[in-house]
């Protein structure tokens, strides 16, 4: 299986961006120990934490808006989208990732109350969105 965060982290570098960290997701169980860790920097879907110039971050931005108004489906309840967001705006650094219109899977408590088949769901569902925003960059 090709690694659809290696191949965003290869776009984002070929565009100017510098990787800050990246994330494949998780669904297996979550312990006690792990809900413990858990952060806003480590939650069920794949991300890629990066620093760029707020040039690239409006480009890559334009690109994620064109993307979801294209692919969304007004005859389903749950949206899928590809968002960038400004995850630290002292360091400028912004974060690529998957997100629905109906979960905010930002937020460490939505996701430690997933079971591990949803967790498993989600985990699918944004890597084969991610893939096909990927193809949509590169395309």
């Amino acid at each position: 299986m090709d690694n659809i965060i290696e191949k965003m982290v290869q776009y984002i570098e070929k565009v100017g961006g510098k990787i800050v960290k990246t994330y494949d997701g998780y669904d297996g169980n979550l312990f006690e120990a792990d809900i413990l860790n858990l952060t806003p920097n480590k939650y069920v879907l794949p991300y890629v934490l990066f620093n760029s110039d707020y040039k690239t971050f409006l480009k890559i931005g334009e690109k994620c808006s064109q993307f979801n108004m294209e692919s969304k489906n007004n005859d389903k309840f749950i949206h899928w989208k590809v968002i960038v967001i400004e995850w630290d705006k002292e360091n400028a650094e912004y974060c690529l990732s998957a997100t629905t219109n109906r979960m905010d899977l930002f937020d460490a408590s939505v996701v430690t109350g997933l079971t591990k088949e949803k967790r498993s769901e989600l985990l699918k569902v944004s890597i084969q969105i991610l893939r096909d925003f990927l193809n949509d960059l590169e395309g």
